[in-house]
């Protein structure tokens, strides 16, 4: 084929000139990517809930006060942010000039981070504990005391509502538990009532409710 001016050689190259393909997307990377988001977001998620749910249950009877446990933790937290802070010797210069100002402004991010991620961490670790204390086998008997019902109220949610019972064991050795019971427990649990409560330390030596026998109701 003969071609005779430019405009024919352009039309031709334009016609024969071959696009180049797409390159196609690798499904193995996709998967890798989708088991990648699973493995390090969803299912800590699941996990993460799971033993919230179990360790707030166990909570209600460990009978211990844990408030200083929780303070605890952003206080270290605290104070491992002022070492993270010092250590990095932010101000370098006795005259404190604008540069210097921003960087100590920046820096203080050293103190709240780790305090703030204790504060977040403290009830997940907390809980953990609980969990072992009341669910290890421990050597420790099993011993009775008298608990009688002092307050009982119940909350609606969205989903069902939440029945709470609180005792007071009769030895004055224990702070009162607030326990969430079902609804049957909290038709028959009247103020005044008395139950036999089951206690057993728990694999850190901590005491925990295992179960409750009902005894009498005052109004029988």
């Amino acid at each position: 084929m003969k071609i005779e001016n430019k405009s024919e050689i352009d039309y031709f190259v334009t016609k024969n000139k071959r696009t180049p393909k797409k390159p196609r997307k690798h499904r193995k990377d996709n998967w890798s990517l989708k088991f990648a988001v699973f493995v390090y977001l969803i299912l800590p998620g699941i996990v993460l809930s799971i033993v919230i749910s179990i360790a707030f249950k166990v909570s209600d009877r460990t009978l211990y006060d844990f408030t200083q446990w929780y303070i605890s933790f952003p206080i270290t937290g605290f104070i491992v942010g002022l070492f993270l802070l010092f250590r990095h010797h932010i101000l370098h210069s006795d005259e404190i000039n604008y540069k210097d100002f921003i960087q100590w402004k920046y820096s203080l991010s050293l103190i709240w981070m780790p305090t703030v991620g204790a504060l977040f961490i403290s009830p997940i670790l907390i809980g953990c504990f609980k969990m072992a204390n009341y669910y290890l086998p421990a050597p420790y008997k099993e011993h009775y005391e008298y608990a009688k019902v002092i307050e009982r109220h119940y909350s609606s949610s969205r989903y069902e509502p939440d029945y709470v019972v609180v005792f007071h064991i009769e030895n004055g050795k224990y702070p009162d538990p607030e326990i969430r019971v079902y609804s049957n427990f909290y038709k028959y649990a009247q103020i005044g009532s008395t139950y036999v409560v089951t206690v057993q330390r728990g694999f850190f030596n901590i005491p925990v409710i295992k179960e409750f026998t009902y005894v009498f109701d005052p109004d029988e």
